[in-house]
């Protein structure tokens, strides 16, 4: 027998957006298939919301592992959920099939960001980049899960052996509008190359980026695709450019993204080195943005 497809039945087809109530239904209709048990057993009982409550939890109370948030919903979660905590051998099957609808939700609210931000008449976005290590560098040669993926490279902090995190996001409400998960070795000015000419194509946008960016081909791809780019200099003994006042404000507002990348890593727990396998990487680095993004959303399906 042929197994159906998981992308067709987690894709929406002809579901009308506009109603809040819509979304949630279908939700809950799409995980309840994919989250049943295959192999007989008790059946899940926990649900979407159920799943999405027991997430945001383990942001609350700062649970760095799975048995960790189990263990705080056993002891302290009593009085604040109205569902019944299953098996935690359940409990992790049912949290590792809720991972694809992590990633929609992210993309959804990501693009509404998106199309909010194209909306406005004055375009700035803020464009940096974060190192992801997976372990030290100095257990790098010992390290069995990602090897496969992750790359050696170097940063303004020093090597790393891991991934990078591109961020692009609204200066003024400082809301994610497109995100890249790359290799190490990544060139960030390639992903501003990609960004400028594909997804923010004759948009206007005035990119800011630190001193990373800065090329003279970027600059003028930049402004072939009706879009602005300003960055920081380089010391230069031959070259000395006098910068206006906007655009030292500019560069000073740049920092509001380094608050984004620090919420990531000291609030949701961006970077992990206890994940022991491709998929729990995966999920923290896809949780710790869902973490982010959910800042100040009035979620109907969240709390």
């Amino acid at each position: 027998m042929k197994k159906p497809n998981l992308a067709s039945r987690v894709k929406p087809n002809n579901l009308d957006l506009s109603n809040i109530e819509n979304i949630d239904n279908w939700l809950d209709d799409r995980f309840s298939l994919l989250n049943h048990s295959r192999h007989g057993g008790r059946p899940r009982t926990m649900s979407f919301s159920d799943v999405l409550v027991c997430l945001s939890l383990k942001q609350i109370y700062t649970c760095e592992t799975w048995k960790g948030l189990y263990n705080c919903l056993i002891d302290r979660g009593k009085s604040e959920i109205d569902f019944k905590i299953p098996h935690y051998s359940n409990f992790l099957i049912t949290i590792k099939s809720f991972m694809i609808f992590l990633v929609q939700i992210i993309l959804w609210q990501v693009n509404i960001n998106k199309v909010e931000f194209l909306m406005k008449d004055f375009k700035i976005a803020l464009v940096d980049s974060t190192p992801l290590p997976v372990c030290k560098t100095i257990r790098s040669s010992r390290h069995k899960t990602m090897r496969e993926f992750a790359e050696y490279s170097k940063g303004t902090m020093g090597w790393f052996y891991g991934f990078k995190l591109h961020i692009t996001c609204d200066y003024e409400t400082k809301d994610v509008v497109d995100f890249m998960f790359s290799k190490a070795k990544l060139d960030d000015r390639k992903y501003l190359e990609k960004l400028t000419s594909k997804t923010f194509a004759n948009t206007g946008t005035m990119f800011v980026a630190d001193k990373g960016y800065q090329a003279i081909w970027l600059e003028e791809l930049v402004k072939e695709t009706g879009n602005y780019l300003i960055t920081g200099k380089r010391k230069s003994k031959t070259t000395n450019t006098l910068a206006s006042q906007f655009d030292i404000f500019l560069l000073h507002i740049r920092a509001r993204i380094e608050t984004i990348f620090s919420n990531l890593k000291l609030n949701q727990y961006l970077t992990n080195t206890r994940s022991r396998s491709v998929l729990g990487y995966a999920f923290n680095y896809f949780l710790a943005l869902f973490g982010q993004i959910r800042k100040g959303k009035n979620w109907s399906f969240a709390i």
